[in-house]
Order: C-alpha cells, then sequence, then structure tokens
C-alpha cells in the first residue's frame, strides 16, 4: 500500500529591502514637533532611532511611513533609519540630519546713524550690528506717505556688520529705516526703526 504524497513548498528569501528614504524634515525647520516623511518598500517596515529611542513604523499601500516626535531641545537631529521584511532582511542604515532652530535673531542695532537723525546729507550711510552670517534687510520708506525708497538685502557678514549706502540723492523729508534678519529656520527677528530726516 502506497500512501498520499505529501508536497511542502516554501520560499528562500535572503535579500533586504530596498533602502528607505527620508524626505522631511530637510534641512532646517523652527519648530521643535515635527514628523518625519520617507519612503520604502510596500508592506515592509522601518525601524527608527532617534534621541535615544527606537521604535517601528509600518510602509503603507503608498510606499510611505511616518512619525510624528518632539524635540527636547534645539539642534542638530540624526536620525537612523532601515527597513525590514517580513522574513527579517534588514537594509543598511540611512543616516538623516536636519536641524531644529526656534530662536529669532538677535534684535539689530545701528551704529550709524546711531538713533534718530536730522541731517543735511542726502547720501546717507546706514551701519547695522546683527546676528553674523544670515540674510539681513534694510528698508527706507518716506514716512508721511509710506512709499519705499530703497530696499538693502544682503547677508550680514562674518563680524555681525552690515552697510547700506543711498547712492541716489534723498528728498527733503523724514524718512523711516527699518532693519531686521530672517534666519534659515525662517525666524524673524523684531525690527528696528530709526527716522532720519534730511
Amino acid at each position: 500500500n502506497k500512501s498520499q504524497i505529501l508536497t511542502h513548498t516554501f520560499k528562500v528569501d535572503t535579500l533586504p529591502p530596498e533602502l528607505p528614504t527620508v524626505s522631511s524634515p530637510n534641512w532646517y525647520i523652527k519648530t521643535r514637533e515635527f514628523t518625519l516623511i520617507g519612503r520604502g518598500s510596500r508592506s515592509d517596515s522601518v525601524e527608527i532611532e532617534w534621541n535615544w529611542e527606537k521604535w517601528n513604523e509600518v510602509i503603507n499601500t503608498n510606499w510611505e511611513w511616518r512619525a510624528t516626535k518632539t524635540a527636547p531641545a534645539d539642534g542638530e537631529q540624526i536620525v537612523k533609519i532601515r527597513s525590514f521584511d517580513a522574513n527579517g532582511n534588514y537594509t543598511a542604515v540611512v543616516e538623516h540630519k536636519f536641524i531644529i532652530d526656534t530662536e529669532e535673531p538677535q534684535i539689530p542695532v545701528f551704529t550709524k546713524p546711531f538713533g534718530n537723525t536730522t541731517s543735511n546729507n542726502t547720501t546717507p550711510q546706514f551701519i547695522v550690528a546683527w546676528e553674523p552670517n544670515i540674510p539681513s534687510f534694510i528698508i527706507v520708506t518716506k514716512k508721511d506717505w509710506g512709499q519705499e525708497v530703497k530696499r538693502f538685502e544682503e547677508t550680514a557678514t562674518n563680524i555681525g556688520a552690515y552697510i547700506g549706502t543711498i547712492t541716489n540723492e534723498l528728498e527733503n523729508g523724514t524718512y523711516l529705516v527699518s532693519a531686521y534678519q530672517i534666519d534659515k529656520a525662517w525666524n524673524r527677528s523684531q525690527t528696528t526703526t530709526i527716522e532720519y530726516t534730511v
């Protein structure tokens, strides 16, 4: 007598999933709460390590994964991610960095002229001391009708100074001269304004 034949099928899988990616946050952000967004192989999972914490997220049917976290402090954030499949095959670790900066730039200070000024100089020079190496703005407007007559947009030097020189002569009257900065995380400083009267 011959028994029935029992057939058993199994699959050998030693290949790791595709490497995961991170698309957000990227570069600088200005809030400590953030959402990590990335992509990977559908139905696989990602193992995430950040700030001494390690956890897993499932990659959804749109090949996307997300995780929302809150950083304890400003500064550079390093996230390490690797994908793994149902058979325990892991990818190499992908490292992603971004910077949290919630602080406004320092308040600009006019060093020339220092405060409200009346002068017969129709091509004045405005010098502002402020935080170095970030975009800086000086806006000159006519006080009585509010029209902008000159805009300076430069990056402050590494010694924290910026000079704006009027080249077209100003007419008689009072001008509002305002200075502010916007850093890489789009934090805007308070605006400092003086009056300059010709």
